[in-house]
């Protein structure tokens, strides 16, 4: 009988396997989303929300599976039209980051028109993503942003040539129309000169861009003159001249924004630079931190104008008003950045543009109650939305709160929790967050359907998202750990009690003996 005890065991055992087998290669049940047709299958991916659900629909049965390897059953899904992917360090170590993103591409490449790539350095394009053959899966591309870190300034030149190279290669180039490459925060700027025949190769392989950025690049107006149908335009030389700007109206007619940083305005304030096509194509200017001098003159040769952005450039409310008289159509001003933009500039600007949609007067911390009250007189019926970041030192909360009442078309007030909002040293007069008159004012706007913008909350709930994120991840990876444990836990039990069986077997056929 003894000798029979491991044979008894191992039949068992066997016995169990096979039940467990079994049921393991028992058909599933066919679920409703399986009975539909293709068209309705198509209509059901149209509607999804997250790319990864078109992952696991691909798993579900051998039907989604063989749609979905079609490359042209996603490109009408919202959800697969854009995609952002993180290439940091700290999300590429010990995960299989890259396998996903090699699969997304496999999967979701044909249907993805708009790509967000950042976090990258050089060694993750080669190390942890082909991106050359990466790129080669996404033909419909029409918007390519990367966005990462440079180790070394001697890299930058040679980073941002070969990501040139790259695009001028891939399969979108045909369909491309928004390039922006920001390869870094190098503290040397890549000269623009350096970069002739990839730009020139980029305006040949993509026709039809219409927005090029490559940050700290300095672009001459040859340069830009290679695209025809730019839009959108960075141009940062430290003079600008008359023909300069003849040579960019003549060969980009459709540029709508321009972006002109740290520069001197090379003409004589009198006179007024021909720029015939900008004249009623130019919308938006972005002139930071330069001289003003001159700038009139050109604000005259542009009327179209609807968007002017003077980041640390003015000087003082004579020459704000002088500026601003010159923009008839202007409904879009930021200003600030400077301790010279204080109460009297503020009442230049009212009273130069009353029909200003959207203020911006953020970093400033000389203003005072007077200038909310000369908003709230001058700019009540057209005002949409401010911004008072880092503004608010000398500012009172009641006399927000007045503002918010008054100016009964804001929907948009943008805030921030360190700017100063001691009252008088009562924290009941404050605009903390949860007090009074923030409540208050929160609850205006939201009344109307807008919002009161806090930018550490924003930057906050960025962060929050991100670290929910890595615990997610992290939930789920113990959570499977528990599963295992849990699972290891039964087989043991499952086998202690096997073996206990078989030991009062034993013993009750020894007594039998």
């Amino acid at each position: 009988a003894r000798r029979c005890r491991p044979l008894r065991r191992s039949r068992r055992i066997a016995a169990a396997a096979s039940a467990a087998g079994a049921a393991a290669l028992s058909p599933l049940p066919t679920s409703l989303l399986d009975l539909l047709s293709d068209e309705l299958r198509l209509h059901v991916l149209h509607m999804l929300e997250d790319p990864a659900d078109a992952l696991c629909m691909r798993a579900t049965s051998f039907g989604w599976y063989e749609l979905l390897a079609q490359p042209s059953s996603l490109l009408g899904c919202k959800a697969c039209a854009s995609r952002t992917i993180d290439l940091a360090p700290q999300r590429i170590l010990g995960r299989p980051e890259p396998e996903k993103v090699q699969m997304w591409a496999e999967l979701l490449g044909s249907a993805c028109t708009e790509l967000c790539m950042k976090g990258f350095t050089v060694q993750h394009l080669d190390n942890v993503l082909n991106f050359e053959s990466f790129l080669q899966q996404c033909p419909n591309l029409t918007q390519l942003t990367i966005d990462g870190g440079i180790q070394h300034e001697r890299t930058a030149m040679l980073t941002t040539r070969r990501l040139l190279r790259t695009v001028v290669r891939a399969a979108c180039a045909p369909r491309l129309k928004i390039l922006k490459l920001c390869p870094g925060l190098s503290t040397a700027n890549v000269w623009g000169s350096g970069l002739t025949s990839e730009l020139c190769a980029l305006a040949k392989a993509c026709p039809l861009l219409e927005v090029v950025v490559v940050s700290r690049t300095d672009f001459d107006h040859e340069q830009l003159g290679l695209f025809p149908n730019l839009e959108e335009a960075q141009f940062w030389p430290d003079l600008l001249e008359q023909a300069h700007l003849e040579h960019i109206s003549r060969c980009c007619p459709r540029l709508s924004t321009l972006d002109v940083n740290s520069t001197t305005l090379g003409w004589a304030t009198d006179s007024t630079p021909f720029c015939a096509p900008l004249s009623t194509s130019l919308q938006t200017l972005v002139f930071t931190e330069s001289s003003v001098a001159g700038l009139p003159a050109l604000l005259q040769a542009l009327p179209s104008l609807t968007s002017l952005d003077l980041w640390h450039s003015l000087e003082g409310a004579v020459q704000a008003a002088e500026v601003l008289n010159r923009c008839p159509k202007l409904r879009e001003l930021k200003v600030g950045g400077s301790e010279i933009v204080d109460d009297d500039v503020v009442s230049a600007i009212c009273a130069a543009q009353p029909a200003l949609e959207t203020l911006d007067i953020s970093n400033t911390n000389v203003l005072t109650d007077a200038a909310l009250f000369t908003i709230q007189q001058q700019l009540a019926a057209t005002l949409h939305r401010l911004s008072l970041v880092y503004a608010l030192k000398g500012l009172s909360a009641p006399a927000v709160l007045q503002l918010v009442e008054e100016c009964q078309h804001l929907t948009t007030l943008k805030l921030n929790e360190e700017g100063g909002f001691e009252y008088y040293g009562d924290r009941e007069f404050s605009l903390y967050p949860a007090q009074p008159h923030y409540v208050e004012i929160e609850s205006v706007l939201q009344h109307r359907g807008g919002k009161l913008v806090d930018v550490e909350d924003e930057d906050q709930i960025g962060d929050d998202d991100e670290d929910s994120s890595d615990a997610d991840e992290t939930d789920d990876e113990s959570s499977d750990e528990s599963d295992e444990g849990e699972s290891g836990s039964e087989n043991g039990s499952e086998e202690d009690e096997m073996e206990s069986g078989e030991g009062e077997e034993s013993v009750s056929e020894e007594a039998d003996e």
